[in-house]
């Protein structure tokens, strides 16, 4: 039983259909920020292009290079190519059909980040002989995943509501996301210092260290919660409690993140509360 639980985990989380739902979750979270219906072509977009990107470089990789580098999820992507590669190819025709009712300021905003998408995992540009992805520039990979992340989850939805919302309420959606989505990534750059040491990327936490990083981290979900303070909204009480709660708790599992912590931990626990903060803020709308 124990076996197939973990088996059952081990395809949601390294097929990426975790990661994809998260991406769903969040878009749709921000409906519920505006107040408006959730359109579901916005959602189910999000969430076969998120499974596309993400199965993108698995699927170009050599399997022989795949096979090479000894992790779990690499060890899963070698054992299940066929999975992988089907989810891969479901994804296309799924994004086709979403993209039939995406509006052209939508395909815009979404193509913008498709490329940056693709150019932060796709090596393009020879520096010291030889291809550099965009994620090995210093700084980099952490503005681009939030960039996107905000971009996707906020601006898109945004974009295909035609919502009336201020500059200002617009402004603090995106910079809340960006924030947010940064701060529960850095613990995986933590958990990865040492590859990425290794490899010359200068993340966070290879430049300043474990302790420091997390403190930022910590920093960061501050600044969430003084920002959203300034957020303009009827019935606002319910929202801001939820988001409060889901940002205290992703403080809190940062915090007693390290090194020493299983890989399910980042990827059921962290990347969860990408899912988890739509269920909470709905729940609490839903009870006041």
């Amino acid at each position: 039983m124990k076996k197939t639980i973990r088996s059952g985990i081990d395809f949601l989380i390294h097929s990426n259909l975790f990661i994809a739902v998260a991406a769903a979750a969040q878009a749709a979270l921000t409906y519920l920020l505006i107040q408006e219906e959730a359109q579901s072509h916005v959602l189910w977009l999000l969430f076969f292009s998120t499974l596309f990107i993400y199965n993108l470089s698995p699927v170009m990789k050599p399997m022989a290079e795949v096979q090479g580098m000894q992790s779990p999820r690499n060890h899963w992507l070698y054992t299940h190519q066929a999975a992988s590669r089907f989810l891969f190819m479901l994804s296309i025709p799924g994004m086709a059909l979403c993209l039939w009712y995406t509006s052209l300021p939508g395909l815009l905003c979404l193509g913008l980040l498709g490329v940056c998408s693709f150019f932060y995992a796709y090596p393009f540009i020879y520096i010291q002989g030889r291809k550099r992805n965009l994620r090995e520039f210093p700084g980099l990979k952490l503005f681009l995943i939030g960039l996107v992340w905000a971009g996707s989850s906020v601006l898109f939805p945004l974009i295909e509501s035609h919502a009336d919302l201020s500059v200002r309420n617009t402004l603090i959606l995106v910079f809340k996301r960006f924030l947010f989505v940064v701060a529960i990534t850095i613990p995986f750059d933590i958990r990865d210092m040492y590859d990425d040491r290794e490899y010359n990327l200068k993340t966070i936490p290879v430049m300043f260290g474990e302790k420091a990083s997390r403190y930022f981290c910590l920093l960061l979900m501050l600044l969430c919660l003084l920002l959203f303070s300034f957020y303009d909204l009827e019935r606002s009480l319910p929202v801001y409690l939820g988001l409060s709660a889901t940002i205290l708790l992703s403080a809190y599992l940062v915090f007693i993140s390290s090194l020493k912590r299983s890989p399910y931990y980042y990827f059921v626990f962290l990347d969860g509360m990408l899912i988890a903060q739509y269920l909470i803020v709905l729940g609490c709308t839903r009870l006041w």
